[in-house]
C-alpha cells in the first residue's frame, strides 16, 4: 500500500536536507499551531476516534501516561507501516516494555507510514491509526512528533473517497494549499499534548527534474 514499512532509528527532525526542511517549514508550523490553538476544539475529556465528525475533536489519553515525557528532540524513531503496535499482544506488550526503558522522540506522519487517509473526503476524517500511534507514543513515555506530511488524494486531482498509495509522496495542488493547512491545524486540535510538528518530509513532491535539485523555492512559495 506503499505507507513504507520498518521502523527508523535516527535524529529528528534530521540530518542535512532535511534540516533544511524543518528551517524552512518553522513559519509555517508556527501558523498551525496559532490556528489550532485559536480554532474550536473539542471537550479536554472527549475520547472520539476516526470517522466523520470526528475531526475536531480531542482525542485525549485514555489514562494519563506514566512518567513526565522528555521535551528534548535528538536521537529518536520513526513510526513506518509496521512498528511496535502490530502482532500479538505478548509482542506488542513486550516492543512497548522496550520503548519504556528509555523514553526518546516518536515521529508519526499524519498518512502513510502506519496511518491511514485522514480525510479522505472533504470534511470526512479517518483518524483510527493516527489515534493508535499516538496511544502507543504516550503510553511509552515517547515524546510525540507529528509529520504534517502526506496530502489526501482529492488535494492533489485524485477522486475524493479514495487513496492512490503510489501517489502518497505528491505534492498538494496550489488549489488545495489552504484545504492541507486546514487539515494540519484540526490534527493540531485533535492532539493538544502534541508541541513538535514537522512540516512536510524530506520535500516530498518538490524535486525540480529540470535542474536536478529540490525547488526549496516551490516549497517556501506555496508553503508560506
Amino acid at each position: 500500500m506503499g505507507r513504507h514499512a520498518n521502523l527508523r532509528m535516527g535524529l529528528l527532525p534530521g540530518a542535512g536536507r532535511r534540516g533544511v526542511t524543518v528551517l524552512l517549514g518553522i513559519g509555517v508550523a508556527a501558523l498551525v499551531l496559532l490556528l489550532a490553538m485559536c480554532g474550536p476544539g473539542g471537550g479536554a475529556g472527549s475520547t472520539a476516534r476516526g470517522g466523520n465528525g470526528a475531526g475536531g475533536a480531542v482525542h485525549a489519553p485514555s489514562a494519563a501516561p506514566t512518567g513526565r515525557p522528555t521535551t528534548a528532540l535528538g536521537f529518536g524513531l520513526t513510526h513506518t507501516e509496521y512498528s511496535a503496535d502490530h502482532g500479538g499482544g505478548t509482542a506488542k506488550r513486550s516492543a512497548e516494555r522496550l520503548l519504556s526503558m528509555r523514553p526518546l522522540p516518536q515521529n508519526q506522519a499524519i498518512m502513510g507510514w502506519g496511518a491511514d487517509n485522514p480525510e479522505p473526503s472533504p470534511g470526512t476524517y479517518d483518524f483510527g491509526e493516527l489515534d493508535d500511534r499516538v496511544d502507543l507514543i504516550r503510553a511509552s513515555g515517547g515524546t510525540p512528533v507529528i509529520t504534517l506530511c502526506c496530502a489526501p488524494d482529492w488535494m492533489k486531482g485524485g477522486k475524493a473517497g479514495t487513496t492512490d498509495w503510489s501517489r502518497l509522496e505528491v505534492a498538494p495542488d496550489r488549489a488545495h494549499l489552504d484545504d492541507f493547512a486546514a487539515l494540519a491545524a484540526t490534527v493540531a486540535r485533535r492532539y493538544p499534548d502534541v508541541r513538535h510538528f514537522i512540516v512536510c518530509n524530506e520535500f516530498k513532491g518538490f524535486w525540480n527534474d529540470g535542474r536536478q535539485r529540490w525547488d526549496y523555492e516551490g516549497y517556501t512559495r506555496r508553503r508560506a
